[in-house]
């Protein structure tokens, strides 16, 4: 099987839609993640579609940045980070689709190694996002635009919200340095009640309401 593999930037971004998690380039969030994406292109933020020959959708794709720059509550100075590896599992199974793009990841490494040397960096190793976790009394939701799917959440709940005559404190992550301090090792979303973490990551709507009926109301 023929595969390449195409490098996205804040150049060819506009040419390549899937980038932005297939998500419409219609719907209004995803151009918030293109305005996150070119903001995070300038610290070394990296993006590469996976494509099988003949194919004129991306069966791979994968987003990694410098670990000093990552969107997780981790600390990881002097290695790269992987945001989100995604391949299209149904179809293409068992070919080897994430190896490849983990390849070129290694490879655009390597590259990087002739300017800086990652040798003598400590281990990565996780934040204290339970102690984090333990500051949030009440109802809140701590989120960030790195996943245009959390953030197009946000939006759709505040119906929900206002049919419970809910107000939770909805804290949007601005920067890498706050998404390293999150609440969870995740830390793209967080939905806490009373220090009690009650989701991680991008839930529906109608697990979203599960939840409330459980916890709150």
């Amino acid at each position: 099987m023929n595969t390449t593999v195409a490098a996205v930037n804040k150049d060819n971004l506009s040419e390549y839609p899937q980038s932005i998690c297939f998500i419409n380039p219609k719907h209004e969030l995803y151009h918030k993640k293109v305005e996150w994406l070119h903001d995070q292109f300038e610290h070394g933020l990296k993006i590469k579609l996976l494509y099988i020959e003949g194919q004129t959708k991306p069966v791979g794709f994968v987003e990694y940045l410098p670990g000093e720059q990552c969107w997780r509550a981790v600390d990881a100075e002097g290695y790269m980070f992987i945001h989100c590896l995604w391949t299209n599992g149904k179809k293409f199974q068992h070919q080897r689709l994430g190896s490849r793009l983990l390849e070129a990841v290694e490879t655009s490494g390597r590259e990087q190694l002739v300017v800086k040397s990652f040798g003598s960096s400590p281990m990565p190793r996780l934040r204290d996002w339970q102690g984090e976790l333990e500051k949030y009394q009440g109802l809140h939701i701590v989120y960030s635009r790195q996943c245009p799917w959390v953030a197009r959440f946000i939006e759709e709940i505040k119906p929900i919200l206002a049919e419970h005559r809910l107000e939770p404190v909805i804290t949007e992550l601005q920067t890498a340095a706050k998404a390293q301090q999150a609440p969870s090792v995740y830390a793209v979303f967080n939905l806490i009640y009373n220090g009690k973490l009650l989701a991680d990551r991008y839930i529906s709507t109608t697990r979203f309401q599960n939840i409330l009926k459980k916890e709150l109301v």
